[in-house]
């Protein structure tokens, strides 16, 4: 990583990248890899994998301001702005509450909590300040099936959803998996899409409301 730094500060991006990607290929992986990954590609303007390494880094690091600041900072840059649906505060405010700590912070609280039910049950079986502490359990116990759904969600959101980023500089979407079907609309770099089906040449996406089928050269993963 020294090395993939050096490389980065003489402004030698393209080692750098190379650098950050054998660290990865070493079992590193974490969120200030995939940031200066990010950081990177960005400056060797690649603008979807710089999108994408960001997306990694904000998995594990969700809460880092400059990080979010230089991944707004790539997104304005899109051209597809207007596909990617604007979402209502109310849900956004939830998004971001649901996104403020990584998956693994979320095992944490969920554990935590888990073990403070359990301690609290035994408690009250034993008699204890038997009022307060029923109290005490309830209140826990709707913490705990809160954090529990919530990890829930957290694990199909980055398990079971694939997501990826749009590489080529305009690519037709098609409304089957062949060039000899009928472009539905056109994406352009940048552009964030849900992986519904994946065969081997050919990938089922979605963008809000839209969907079709493009390469899958065409498309980074996250």
């Amino acid at each position: 990583l020294e090395h993939a730094n050096a490389a980065y500060e003489r402004g030698e991006f393209a080692e750098a990248i190379d650098g950050y990607l054998a660290a990865e290929q070493l079992g590193v992986r974490n969120g200030p890899l995939y940031y200066n990954l990010g950081n990177a590609y960005y400056k060797s303007g690649d603008l979807a994998r710089a999108i994408a390494a960001y997306r990694r880094a904000q998995r594990l690091m969700p809460r880092d301001a400059m990080l979010q600041a230089n991944l707004e900072f790539v997104l304005t840059q899109r051209e597809d702005k207007a596909v990617q649906q604007p979402i209502p505060w109310p849900l956004s405010l939830g998004r971001d509450l649901f996104r403020w700590l990584s998956l693994n912070e979320w095992i944490l609280v969920t554990a935590f909590l888990y073990l403070t039910v359990c301690t609290l049950a035994l408690v009250v079986v034993l008699g204890r300040r038997r009022a307060a502490m029923r109290v005490a359990l309830s209140v826990t116990s709707v913490l705990l099936l809160t954090a529990g759904t919530t990890l829930a969600f957290k694990v199909h959101e980055e398990r079971a959803i694939e997501r990826g980023v749009v590489s080529s500089e305009r690519v037709s979407v098609m409304s089957g998996p062949g060039q000899d079907y009928t472009v539905e609309f056109w994406l352009h770099t940048g552009t964030e899409v849900e992986v519904e089906v994946r065969r081997p040449e050919w990938l089922r996406i979605s963008v809000g409301d839209l969907r079709g089928w493009i390469p899958t050269s065409a498309v980074v993963d996250i």
